[in-house]
């Protein structure tokens, strides 16, 4: 026992290396039990960020609340943002789809024009005229004002209108012919129409019911898109307007079928108890080439629904080259017991015209803000043309001009575009006639073979 003793007390106790683990310090490399499994998982609360034991700067903490405040702000904004697209949205769908395809459109042309024949009557002194009747006279000659919403034209449902109001010395004799609506008045209704468009298992069916330009000849009622500013003798005496149900599509590509049911040739108010039937087909399935057969039929005489009146054209437009247009027409027509001393009165003839461009340009981006354009697009167009146009009509049995003649006409001049929606032109037009009294003259020689006439017009068009 005391040998045990002894080894015991000889024996050395147990001694800790220096670098061994302290049992009750944290290990460095075990998880914090307090800390987030993953610091991807979100940042420190606010309470955490900001604990006694680390107090944040003045500077930090303003940061804190300016990122806080953005938050609450944008929350706002986005609330309000939900709030008024779920207040517009209270407004039918088609109402917004209607606002955005008004189109607002306009033109106006004057103009003054001088018979080299002088004669004595000024108001319709230049016989057989439409757009320059009058002689040695400055004209307000056309003026329209319209809106318009025009149809998709994709095979589904829609609907549009047109309503354009005219007012000038030129509508008194091509828009206000019926006695029976604005007769004989320099204001009246240009296109006043709405249509429908209807799916088909093929294309798209436009029905359109109202007043319309006719759609006989190369002539435009619009002046402003004339190929001349004088009008030829076809535009004069095919309709300027036709009124009624117009049904018009697409049969293939390029090939566009338009049937027309309604009142006679210009008649707003139906003079007779018949109705005019009447129809285009029309070809523009080639570049630059565009072809139209033109038919009407119907009687159009006061109250007398026996005599039938009907005209066939065929209008051909070629753009050869890009600053070369064609124009031709080939048209026949007859109408029953209306010849001077009875019989059936036949007419009809052929007209060629051109424009040819000389200066192509491209206009400045200033001059097209205020059309609404997009001002980096400059429009290109043809500073310079030359225009010009031979006609020959004849009149077999007067019905249309008065005489039984054969009319032609020589026409010919210079337009200059300043910017690409407006002109100005300088136009020399000579007639001729069969008959000695065609035309009027100064007193004691009250009627000529032939008639010139000098026009300087000037048009706008947006």
């Amino acid at each position: 026992a005391l040998g045990g003793a002894a080894l015991a007390q000889d024996s050395p106790e147990p001694t800790t290396p220096a670098d061994a683990p302290d049992a009750d310090a944290p290990d460095a490399d075990a998880p914090d039990a307090d800390a987030p499994d993953d610091p991807q998982l979100g940042e420190p609360s606010e309470a955490e960020a900001f604990a006694p034991t680390e107090p944040p700067t003045q500077a930090e903490y303003l940061r804190s609340l300016e990122q806080r405040l953005g938050r609450l702000e944008a929350e706002r904004a986005d609330e309000r943002a939900a709030e008024r697209a779920a207040s517009e949205g209270a407004l039918p769908a088609w109402v917004d789809a209607a606002l955005g395809r008004l189109e607002v459109h306009g033109v106006g042309v004057a103009s003054y024009v001088f018979n080299t024949r002088r004669p004595d009557q000024r108001k319709n002194g230049n016989r057989y005229r439409v757009s320059d009747l009058d002689h040695d006279t400055f004209s307000p000659t056309f003026f329209k004002l319209g809106l318009q919403r025009s149809l998709t034209g994709e095979n589904t449902w829609d609907a549009g209108f047109r309503f354009e109001v005219a007012a000038g010395t030129y509508v008194e004799d091509t828009l206000s012919l019926d006695p029976n609506f604005l007769g004989g008045e320099e204001i009246n209704l240009a296109n006043a129409y709405v249509e429908v468009q209807v799916p088909t298992p093929l294309n798209p069916l436009s029905v359109r019911f109202g007043r319309a330009y006719g759609w006989f000849g190369l002539d435009s009622v619009d002046l402003y898109d004339q190929p001349l500013f004088s009008m030829s003798w076809f535009g004069n005496y095919t309709p300027f307007t036709n009124t009624g149900l117009f049904l018009e599509m697409e049969l293939v590509e390029g090939l566009t079928l338009m049937q027309y049911v309604g009142n006679g040739s210009e008649f707003v108010v139906d003079n007779n108890d018949a109705k005019t039937l009447g129809g285009r087909l029309l070809f523009e399935g080639i570049e630059r080439l565009s072809l139209a057969f033109n038919w009407i039929w119907g009687p159009e005489r006061d109250d007398n629904v026996h005599d039938g009146r009907w005209q066939l054209e065929l209008d051909v437009v070629w753009e050869p080259l890009d600053a070369t247009a064609l124009y031709l027409m080939l048209h026949v027509g007859q109408e029953e017991g209306q010849a001077i001393g009875g019989g059936t009165a036949k007419f009809g003839g052929a007209s060629l015209a051109v424009r040819q461009g000389l200066l192509e340009v491209s206009e400045a981006a200033a001059l097209t803000d205020f059309l609404g354009r997009d001002p980096d697009e400059a429009e290109t167009f043809q500073r310079v043309s030359l225009l010009g146009r031979v006609s020959v009509y004849r009149d077999q049995g007067g019905v249309n001009s008065g005489l039984d003649q054969t009319l032609s006409e020589f026409a010919g001049g210079v337009e200059v575009k300043p910017t690409s929606f407006s002109w100005v032109r300088v136009e020399y037009r000579h007639d001729l006639s069969s008959q000695s009294n065609a035309f009027r003259g100064r007193r004691g020689q009250a009627t000529r073979r032939s008639m010139g006439t000098l026009a300087l017009a000037i048009g706008i068009g947006f």
